[in-house]
């Protein structure tokens, strides 16, 4: 047990002195960008009893504000479009996300930050097929990590992994939505 915490201190200690020695990113500071990603899904849909696996190309934009050092509070705004056919059967699925995040960037050298995230977000999600259309909504929740590289700390590289869950619900139907999704996103950012 005191081994433990033996070595607990200079664990911490070597994590306070990496996220102190570099550059920060400053109070103050507005990032903005695009975003592209990429996810794979499980979608259970309760009231038809239906199970799908999907992979989506999703496009974005987010911006924030740094209230402190290396801490950001921003929004994101996600578009999602895409349609599938399997034989004679064809589905469209089309729908938005938006809603707040917060972001703190680790550095990690001085150009080099991993970025730990995490927002929630309302979404709308319409699935048009030959015999019907559904409109979802609702709120899902997301957390990501990543890395990102500044090149002139006005512009930044990023790559980031995460998940997303939550329930979307259709008012006209009793069918839901069960969100499950892990995403791979690449993006670029801009310092002002």
């Amino acid at each position: 047990m005191k081994f433990k915490h033996i070595f607990k201190i200079p664990l911490f200690g070597f994590l306070f002195t990496l996220t102190t020695s570099y550059a920060q990113i400053g109070q103050g500071s507005i990032r903005i960008g695009p975003d592209i990603s990429f996810s794979n899904s499980k979608l259970e849909i309760d009231g038809l009893n239906a199970k799908f696996k999907q992979s989506n190309l999703n496009a974005g934009i987010t911006g924030g504000y740094y209230v402190i050092d290396n801490l950001e509070i921003g929004v994101s705004l996600g578009l999602l479009s895409n349609k599938s056919k399997v034989e004679s059967y064809e589905e469209k699925q089309s729908g938005f996300t938006f809603g707040p995040h917060v972001a703190y960037m680790v550095p990690i050298s001085d150009n080099l930050y991993l970025p730990i995230l995490g927002g929630f977000g309302y979404n709308s999600l319409t699935i048009d097929n030959d015999y019907d259309e559904l409109t979802f909504g609702g709120i899902s929740f997301g957390v990501r990590t990543g890395l990102e590289y500044l090149i002139d700390h006005k512009i930044g590289a990023r790559m980031s992994l995460g998940s997303d869950f939550g329930t979307l619900k259709d008012n006209d139907s009793e069918a839901e939505i069960d969100i499950n999704a892990f995403q791979f996103g690449i993006g670029v950012s801009f310092y002002f």
